[in-house]
């Protein structure tokens, strides 16, 4: 009871101030994303290597270099990062080899990739337009919440077959179900309230709806991989920074797999449809 009013009370106070920083968009988005990856880059790190090391800086510091960049990395420079990225960790590795292996360059690269990389799709669906981008950027946490939702009451009442029970033995095949169906009924209204409201065409709403399907598949990919991160660290939760929920890779999970389908199918829509 005292975990739930905790969790109650953080998402109370935190989602004024979500909304505030997707609503404008811009440096205040960005910032934020920043924070937050470095927090969550900070939780995998120290989830796998159980400390704080030198190599993980570079992870950080490229962290700050993509998002500052974001605006053309797909179109031009995420080629350039990535050469640079890997280049510092093999230098830094030939330098410090003593103290320092692959397998932590490897983690490195993985946290980048993982936390910043993923998470910056946020930032670039809102900046899509100024319309659209605005629109279709709900998507991403309806997709992701929404199917956590009717995951967790679907699987509560009526869960019998567990869904892989090896990563997370509350999961059912019913409440995955029922999360796929909630997330795509909530991406449906959704889709109505666009067009009704904010001009979106008819014929988009069976887009927005079908997105809300797949992403409620991407949404519990996320999920079980987080959960599979954590089996293998032997952790109960990536951190303590959000009370009621743990850490930011808690909360985050499965936003982190819904913002790039997100995203990509805008991109799908917008330019070569």
């Amino acid at each position: 009871m005292i975990w739930l009013l905790k969790r109650v009370l953080t998402s109370v106070i935190l989602l004024p101030v979500f909304i505030a920083l997707i609503l404008p968009g811009g440096i205040f988005l960005r910032f934020a994303v920043i924070v937050l990856s470095l927090i969550g880059m900070n939780e995998v790190y120290k989830a796998v290597s159980k400390k704080n090391m030198g190599v993980h800086v570079i992870g950080y510091v490229f962290c700050i270099i993509y998002n500052l960049c974001i605006e053309d990395v797909f179109e031009r420079t995420l080629f350039v990062i990535t050469s640079l990225f890997i280049l510092s960790l093999l230098i830094y590795l030939v330098i410090n080899h003593k103290k320092v292996n692959i397998i932590d360059c490897a983690v490195t690269i993985f946290g980048f990739y993982y936390v910043p990389f993923l998470f910056s799709n946020i930032y670039l669906v809102r900046g899509f337009s100024q319309a659209q981008g605005l629109h279709f950027v709900w998507l991403i946490f309806i997709c992701a919440w929404a199917c956590d939702t009717g995951a967790y009451f679907v699987g509560s009442n009526f869960g019998k077959r567990k869904l892989m029970e090896s990563l997370s033995p509350n999961k059912t095949v019913e409440g995955s179900v029922g999360g796929v169906i909630f997330a795509s009924l909530a991406s449906f209204v959704y889709g109505i309230i666009l067009w009704k409201f904010f001009g979106l065409e008819y014929k988009l709403i069976w887009f927005v709806t079908l997105i809300g399907a797949l992403g409620s598949v991407l949404s519990q990919l996320g999920d079980l991989t987080a959960s599979a991160i954590k089996r293998y660290t032997g952790i109960k939760d990536f951190g303590s920074v959000l009370p009621g929920h743990g850490g930011i890779i808690d909360r985050f999970d499965s936003v982190l797999f819904t913002a790039p389908a997100v995203y990509l199918a805008i991109r799908l829509l917008f330019y070569y449809v």
